[in-house]
């Protein structure tokens, strides 16, 4: 199979097609990464008053996506805007925070996630820590170099 170009006239064979189509794929990836990003980073400049992370749960404060907080000893991350929902009985906006010892892999993500700074996970075999917030993506998988991941010794 292959797709005539309509400007140049040229052939383009079926690889050549899959590989220019996973690069424009790569870039929608990005782009909409950083679309979403943005879109947290301007929620959280908007807030009235933002929470310290890991600070203990107030009923009057307003948490978004990534937030972590105590609730009675216990760790919670928000996974969507909360404002008077305890985390203890609302797991549709929150959920336990992982501890030292719980570390998932990164396969069992799914895609679209926040990931939070501290999450730790496995990948390829090796430990990672997140050191900046962002949505799960094979753009910013744990890898040497990232500016999301670094390797944990």
């Amino acid at each position: 199979m292959s797709v005539t170009h309509k400007k140049s006239e040229k052939q383009i064979g079926a690889a050549e097609l899959e590989a220019l189509r996973a690069s424009i794929m790569a870039e929608v990836e990005a782009a909409r990464t950083e679309t979403e990003e943005s879109i947290i980073s301007s929620i959280r400049n908007n807030l009235v008053s933002i929470p310290e992370q890991g600070e203990e749960w107030n009923e009057k404060k307003s948490y978004i996506t990534g937030d972590v907080v105590t609730l009675d000893g216990v760790s919670y991350t928000a996974t969507h805007y909360s404002r008077g929902k305890s985390p203890a009985s609302n797991p549709d906006k929150w959920t336990l925070t992982p501890t030292e010892e719980q570390i998932g892999a990164w396969a069992d993500l799914p895609d679209g996630e926040v990931i939070t700074e501290g999450t730790k996970v496995t990948h390829n075999g090796k430990k990672w820590v997140c050191v900046a917030q962002h949505f799960k993506s094979s753009v910013y998988s744990p890898r040497v170099n990232s500016t999301k991941w670094e390797e944990i010794t």
